[in-house]
């Protein structure tokens, strides 16, 4: 009976281990990922039109501002996306993610343990999600130039849209 349970045991970790190994290739994610937008419904989705210009995707764009404390950690680069993980002394991460908004492309967030605000600065939209979870992320959208780009932490939104206004890039 050890046995057969140790066995059993065994199987699942090795499974979950390889199901999270296949999420860090962006088809299986991507796949996943969609599963849960047609089953839940707590998402906002943004989808993008044909770009009349072809856009040399730059795997350069970071923010200028960071808060202090904050150190780069990772940076993961795919076909046409960027994430790249900042994180504190304590452990607290702050994710910098973006794409190309490429025709047929889209985009969805997590609304269901937030509130969502938008404002203009400087011509572009930002959406801000705060979130309401103690354990959950504060998140802001925007899209600009052919990119959507999104910064989520457990930090405050006003320092997120800080972040974000930093964001160069040619």
């Amino acid at each position: 009976m050890k046995v057969t349970s140790r066995s059993l045991v065994t199987v699942a970790c090795t499974l979950g281990i390889v199901f999270c190994l296949l999420l860090t290739q962006q088809p299986v994610y991507a796949a996943v990922n969609q599963v849960f937008k047609q089953v839940f419904d707590g998402y906002d989705k943004y989808s993008f039109a044909d770009s009349s210009e072809d856009i040399a995707f730059n795997t350069e764009i970071r923010p200028d501002y960071i808060p202090d404390g904050y150190k780069l950690r990772t940076v993961y680069y795919g076909d046409i996306n960027v994430e790249v993980t900042y994180e504190d002394y304590d452990g607290q991460r702050l994710n910098f993610n973006y794409s190309l908004a490429t025709e047929g492309s889209s985009f969805s967030t997590d609304n269901d343990n937030s509130t969502v605000s938008e404002f203009l600065i400087d011509g572009i939209r930002y959406y801000c999600y705060q979130t309401f979870d103690e354990y959950g992320l504060n998140t802001v959208v925007w899209i600009d130039d052919g990119y959507i780009f999104s910064i989520s932490a457990q930090i405050d939104i006003d320092v997120l849209v800080q972040i974000a206004e930093s964001v160069v890039y040619d």
